[in-house]
């Protein structure tokens, strides 16, 4: 774990080492279904110069797929370790508490706070954007990378609340929508990602997240 990745864990309530080290290991969970995305992507063949519509896919797709994992009984890890009565509730509390915990951060405190970042309100209006768009709008001028660099609250706050609203739709829903997604991401999808009209995709009811699944 990098040191700036501990302090940032330790300013979202993570304040003693335990908590610490359940934040990282429900980002193992969260990250490889979120990394994976990003493989499935450079197969594809997709391409995105700021590569903010890749972090949305990535992102926004975690948590579902993660949830789809785990209902479908299929064995391996996540399924084992999920097993346990209320440790797949626990993991998406973790992440609301992330979103949240993120607003909370003023950058003021010090300058390892300062560090990580904050969340702008032009982040927030920027992010409902890159939403309504299926992460064809970037939420900031920024290259996704260079903004994460010097923006960690900010940027765990944009993955992490797509994800989560995607969740909750999800629950409203009361059907998966992971493989929707997956088909809506791939499916005669390659090249430059720019290029594609994803007004179809938009209509959609799976996809479109409903307004009352927002997680403010």
């Amino acid at each position: 774990m990098q040191e700036n990745y501990v302090d940032h864990l330790l300013f979202n309530g993570a304040n003693m080492r335990s908590k610490v080290l359940v934040a990282y290991r429900y980002d193992c969970f969260f990250n490889i279904l979120h990394e994976l995305t990003h493989c499935l992507q450079t197969l594809s063949k997709q391409s995105d110069p700021k590569s903010w519509s890749a972090e949305h896919d990535a992102s926004r797709i975690a948590l579902v797929w993660m949830h789809q994992i785990v209902k479908e009984n299929i064995n391996n890890v996540a399924t084992v370790y999920f097993s346990d009565a209320g440790r797949e509730e626990e993991m998406y509390l973790y992440v609301l508490e992330r979103v949240r915990a993120a607003r909370r951060i003023t950058g003021t405190a010090d300058s390892a706070e300062q560090s990580c970042g904050k969340v702008e309100q032009e982040h927030l209006q920027g992010y409902e954007k890159w939403r309504e768009s299926f992460g064809l709008c970037e939420p900031v001028q920024a290259d996704a990378f260079e903004f994460a660099g010097d923006n960690i609250t900010a940027t765990d706050y944009l993955k992490y609340r797509i994800g989560l609203e995607q969740f909750v739709h999800e629950c409203l829903l009361e059907k998966p929508t992971a493989t929707t997604l997956l088909k809506s991401y791939f499916e005669n999808r390659t090249g430059p990602v720019h290029q594609f009209d994803m007004n179809q995709v938009l209509q959609m009811k799976e996809i479109k997240i409903a307004p009352e699944a927002y997680i403010m």
